[in-house]
């Protein structure tokens, strides 16, 4: 659910091809106005206002009704090969089946889910800190709602053209969405020896090329037209660009007080087996 990380960049054997070619680009929304001083809050009642403020085209913010037993029931049948779309499918129950769901941007999704999971169990979340210097161990805890949300950038476009050299081709990029999330899901549990980083095939989906493509022809024009330097500038399209809540931390060692820095690590267990304070004493004291 977070950021991909590459694990095989290159293709020897392309995988076969399907002979039916969908067009994967998100639907186009009008982009939505908002008070110059729209900002992030934590959830008040049932409503999230999402990072992106409408910039993408799509509402600034999402409506939700309460996590129920049945949600979590879903979440714990879910296994490695389809965790991501039962979390998306999930998640989007829970946001009324907005309709515009699926073409969120990722960041967008992370927050919210993050926020409403944290608005039903626990804001207070903790982990372990391993200093980089001394390796001591401390423990550490930190208010969901305390953390902090990075803005979109003023200059960010719904799409950027590329000129991909080799073929002479102008790519749009843009972020991506929930739709490609699941694709890509999808896509690796069909082919489970596909010779492609959950990386790049993201990048591959969140590459408009002006005509339809299978994601099996996504992959085969990237490796066999994208030098790795234009791959790299993709790479940094997404990093600089990307915006939604901060989970980047700074630790100071009990020990050495060296500064450790890294981002929180929200886990699988954290969504599907989510820990809540409940004072049972009091609970029995009540009765």
């Amino acid at each position: 659910m977070g950021n991909p990380t590459p694990d095989k960049m290159f293709m020897d054997n392309p995988p076969e091809q399907p002979k039916e070619k969908v067009d994967l680009s998100p639907k186009v929304y009008e982009p939505v106005e908002q008070p110059i001083d729209a900002h992030v809050d934590s959830p008040v009642g049932n409503v999230v206002d999402l990072p992106s403020k409408g910039l993408l085209g799509y509402p600034a913010s999402i409506t939700h009704r309460e996590i129920m037993a049945g949600d979590e029931e879903i979440l714990k049948s879910s296994t490695n090969k389809n965790f991501s779309r039962t979390v998306n499918k999930v998640l989007k129950s829970i946001c009324n089946n907005a309709e515009f769901f699926d073409d969120m941007y990722v960041g967008d999704r992370d927050y919210v889910m993050i926020h409403i999971w944290a608005n039903t169990y626990d804001s207070e979340k903790e982990f372990e800190v391993k200093c980089r210097h001394c390796q001591h161990k401390d423990d550490m805890k930190i208010d969901i709602f305390r953390l902090d949300s990075i803005d979109p950038k003023d200059n960010m476009p719904s799409r950027l053209p590329m000129r991909v050299s080799k073929t002479g081709d102008t790519i749009k990029l843009r972020l991506v969405t929930v739709r490609d999330d699941n694709n890509a899901e999808e896509y690796m549990a069909k082919n489970p020896n596909a010779e492609v980083s959950t990386e790049t095939l993201h990048y591959a989906l969140a590459i408009e090329f002006g005509r339809p493509m299978s994601i099996a022809e996504r992959i085969q024009y990237v490796h066999e037209n994208i030098t790795a330097k234009e791959l790299a500038t993709i790479r940094e399209f997404h990093r600089h660009f990307s915006f939604g809540l901060d989970t980047s931390f700074e630790h100071t060692c009990s020990e050495c007080q060296g500064v450790t820095r890294g981002n929180i690590p929200f886990l699988p267990e954290d969504i599907i087996n989510p820990q809540v304070r409940t004072d049972l004493e009091q609970l029995l004291r009540s009765q």
